[in-house]
């Protein structure tokens, strides 16, 4: 039986206390013996001053895990905030291909009515009477079309956020929006700091560092310096003698005899020192620089697209401004048929795939730099 308990100091320095006995009986001599021996000692590597500290090594190991952790975490969250939030926005933008489908059946049902009046007051020909049914058939197929897609995208945001499909989802929205301007070089600094892929590659060459340092031991002195004190004692009786005598002699040989003391001293010196390779660091180096590179073009690409989304969500604001006035105004033609819808839904579903973008490519550009710059808020502090 033996007990052993081990203490690691910074230095790599290790304290240790080993207790542990044994019994002997010798059926021949008719004896039995008990020996309890108990160590207290110390253990000191010599490299660890100058080479490699494995218990410096290894809470550094623990910190680049965790910080490389916290980040992997914090991605997965802006990942999934941005798969909800473009689920959302396709729902929106059938939902407004919806409406505007009905919108269009709607008008299309008043120009048929209107046409076959004017068909059997005789007012226009048989042709168009006909041209305005076969409008009427499309606006409707085109309105069951949305409004089944509508549907398929309700069901699909549904489950992404764990609603039951049969329960019933109403979207009510507005298309407001806060003009952001991005500074690209703002973008870039937050996304080469913050960025996961970067965190990664800085672990990566932090670890062939250490790895270089465990190596380098192949090739350097190494020993150690140890210090022990032992208390041993030892009993002695007949077979026919109870145990816990023996066990009781053991005991009071170990208090009256004084205790050994020991230090020794352990060097190793290499023959030849091979070296060490440092092609893993090379290529960790130049892995970190091309994921620099990488992620700068993905940030200055997503913030130019931004720019130029929130230019064309603006003009296309002023678009439909214009389109629903020259609506208006063929409405008030109604009475002689010269009314036609198609612009205004065009430039209206072109509004909303504007607004759409935009809104999309600001959450891309918050996971890809971990700033929010609608609330000009850092996400990871």
């Amino acid at each position: 039986m033996s007990l052993s308990i081990n203490q690691p100091l910074p230095t790599d320095r290790r304290l240790y206390l080993r207790s542990g006995g044994y019994n002997i009986e010798d059926y021949d001599k008719k004896r039995q013996t008990i020996r309890l021996n108990t160590r207290l000692g110390i253990e000191q590597p010599i490299e660890a001053f100058y080479a490699y500290n494995k218990l410096k090594t290894g809470f550094l190991q623990a910190e680049l895990n965790y910080e490389l952790s916290k980040k992997q975490l914090l991605r997965s969250e802006l990942d999934i905030k941005y798969e909800v939030a473009q689920k959302y926005y396709n729902l929106i933008s059938w939902v407004e291909h919806e409406n505007i489908a009905k919108q269009t059946m709607t008008i299309q049902q008043d120009a048929y009515e209107l046409a076959q009046s004017k068909y059997e007051a005789g007012l226009i020909a048989e042709v168009e009477a006909l041209q305005m049914e076969v409008d009427l058939g499309k606006a409707i197929n085109n309105y069951d079309i949305n409004r089944v897609n509508s549907m398929t995208q309700a069901n699909a945001f549904k489950q992404l956020i764990g609603l039951n499909l049969k329960d019933s989802i109403i979207v009510h929205w507005q298309m407001e929006y806060q003009p952001v301007y991005i500074d690209p070089e703002k973008a870039v600094r937050l996304g080469l700091k913050h960025r996961l892929e970067i965190c990664e590659k800085e672990i990566d060459i932090e670890l062939a560092k250490i790895n270089i340092k465990k190596e380098k031991l192949d090739g350097q002195i190494t020993g150690s310096v140890s210090a022990y004190y032992d208390l041993i004692g030892v009993g002695e009786d007949n077979l026919n003698i109870g145990m816990s005598n023996t066990y009781q002699d053991a005991i009071n040989h170990l208090k009256s005899k004084q205790g050994d003391k020991g230090i020794s001293f352990n060097i190793s010196i290499p023959v030849w020192d091979w070296g060490v390779t440092k092609s893993n660091l090379r290529m960790s180096q130049h892995s970190l620089n091309n994921e620099k590179i990488t992620v700068e073009r993905e940030i200055r690409e997503v913030g130019s697209r931004l720019n130029n989304s929130l230019k064309r969500l603006q003009l296309l604001e002023k678009n439909v401004k214009v389109a629903e006035k020259i609506f208006e105004i063929s409405k008030q033609r109604f009475s002689k048929g010269e009314i036609n819808s198609q612009s205004l839904a065009l430039d209206r579903n072109r509004l909303s795939q504007a607004y759409i973008d935009y809104k999309l490519l600001l959450a891309d550009l918050t996971r890809k730099t971990f700033y929010d710059f609608e609330k000009k808020l850092l996400i990871c502090e």
